[in-house]
């Protein structure tokens, strides 16, 4: 009977060693995912108290770990006041998940523009907020540019060209481990496993090797694949034969130590044999040794974007041909010196507008100039040069500046684009009866509205222009009166005195 019974004993505790062994590992897994992630994770309360988050989340933003801890959601976020924010999150937990972009100010006091993808989750029998988010601030600024693009080609062609999004990516990862206490062995498991089966990117972990060890439900859903049928396989068979040998030669590179990641555009093979477009990034796990023992893979869909760049492409095509029709009118052209024909290839004489009309997308309209006029019609002509000059004088008094030389202050409230009035300080440089041009502190939008407190009288204004002055640390800004006309000429005399 005492055998028997110290024989279970004995097993009942070798059990509980695996067990813990089991967890053990699980933790140091999970844990080297969500540290080494390229993105910033953020695991917050429903009150917006940030509760844990990896390095790169309090790196980009210039905090240290310990600074990082101490702030709140709106400590990060300088846009929004604290009731949009809890109305942005009572949102977010109604529907359980919300996808946006955002501004985020850093240490430093640099604003950023990062996108953010957010999930409720239940950790320990409570609900928190899950997030994860990039800087797509180089991205914003790319998009900026290829709007004005867009804009030059409207103007030649008259024709909307699609907007085409380039994203381009920085990331850096640095390996951090913490071993956990073993109180919080469990939760921690709990926790991370929950970010790589539930996160909204694809990942993979694989072995040394190119053997899938581990793809969460992101991958299997993208790849149109049921749970758990990629594990064991290599991830050269649903990888496009094409790309096979870029990635091989990266993952070697990686595993040799001569890049810490890579980052790069990969096709996979669906389920049912269609491509998908991913943007792939990779990263090495390594042990407390430092030896590699996976590598993981973050996979984002970018099939659409591929879509839109290949549309875009057919879209310059077209304004190219476009432009060499266009083109063919460029040459010399045998004109009639007294009916100011045209001869065309076929030697009919024709009507310049007729010619031109058959040989671009141009119409004409007929009207009469002013020498014409004054020939044919002196009278007429004479009452509508009086009219032109007298508007002409009006217009110029008008928007005729007058710079000051003591800029004085106002006070204006913005009342666009914001839940309550926001009143701020601006530096008055110029004036005319039509606007003023201003510097504040201030980063007013444009198109907002102001209203003027002190200066000007009760006047209100609209934004027209911005430019941000790095040596003065100050936003210059172009105001346009609305309405009150005749007001800006009576203050201008009171500003002279």
């Amino acid at each position: 009977m005492d055998k028997k019974t110290g024989h279970e004993g004995f097993k009942r505790r070798e059990e509980a060693k695996m067990a813990d062994f089991g967890n053990h590992e699980g933790e140091v897994r999970f844990r080297s995912i969500f540290d080494q992630s390229p993105y910033g994770i953020v695991i917050m309360d429903t009150r917006g108290k940030i509760i844990e988050f990896n390095k790169t989340a309090h790196q980009d933003h210039g905090y240290s770990r310990e600074e990082f801890a101490k702030l709140h959601l709106f400590d990060i976020d300088p846009f929004q006041s604290p009731r949009e924010i809890r109305a942005s999150m009572r949102e977010t937990l109604k529907k359980g998940e919300a996808e946006f972009e955002v501004k985020h100010r850093s240490k430093d006091g640099r604003i950023r523009d990062v996108h953010v993808i957010s999930q409720v989750v239940n950790l320990s029998g409570r609900r928190v907020f899950q997030a994860i988010w990039h800087d797509i601030t180089e991205r914003k600024q790319t998009e900026k540019t290829l709007r004005s693009y867009r804009e030059h080609l409207e103007d030649l062609i008259k024709e909307r060209t699609a907007e085409l999004s380039k994203v381009n990516k920085e990331l850096q990862t640095d390996i951090f481990r913490r071993k956990l206490a073993e109180a919080r062995l469990q939760e921690s498991e709990e926790r991370f496993r929950r970010i790589f089966e539930d996160g909204p990117l694809g990942m993979i972990i694989l072995k040394p090797g190119d053997t899938i060890f581990s793809a969460n439900r992101a991958i299997h859903d993208m790849l149109g694949f049921t749970e758990r049928t990629l594990e064991g396989r290599k991830l050269p068979d649903i990888t496009y034969q094409a790309d096979r040998e870029k990635t091989e030669k990266l993952t070697d590179q990686l595993l040799s130590g001569e890049i810490p990641l890579f980052q790069c555009e990969t096709r996979f093979v669906r389920n049912n044999g269609e491509l998908l477009w991913a943007n792939s990034i990779t990263t090495a796990l390594r042990n407390e040794q430092n030896k590699i023992i996976y590598t993981l893979s973050m996979i984002e869909d970018i099939s659409d974007r591929k879509l839109a760049e290949q549309k875009q492409q057919m879209l310059i095509h077209e304004l190219q041909d476009a432009m060499a029709k266009i083109k063919l009118l460029r040459g010399l052209l045998p004109m009639c010196a007294w009916c100011k024909k045209v001869r065309d290839d076929n030697g009919y004489w024709k009507k310049v507008e007729t010619y031109v009309e058959e040989h671009s997308d141009a119409s004409f309209t007929h009207g009469i100039c002013p020498d014409c006029l004054k020939k044919t019609d002196p009278e007429t002509y004479d009452a509508y040069g009086k009219r032109i000059a007298k508007e002409f004088k009006k217009e110029r008094r008008k928007h005729e500046r007058m710079t000051l030389k003591d800029p004085f202050s106002c006070i204006a409230s913005l009342h666009i684009r914001e839940p309550k009035k926001t009143v701020f300080k601006a530096t008055v440089g110029n004036i005319s009866e039509a606007g003023a041009c201003m510097q504040t502190d201030y980063p007013v939008e444009i198109n907002a509205v102001l209203m003027f407190k002190s200066g000007f009288k009760d006047k209100s204004g609209v934004v027209k222009w911005r430019k941000m002055v790095p040596e003065e640390n100050r936003y210059h800004i172009g105001i346009k009166f609305l309405g009150h006309e005749g007001e800006g000429e009576t203050m201008r005399r009171d500003l002279s005195l």
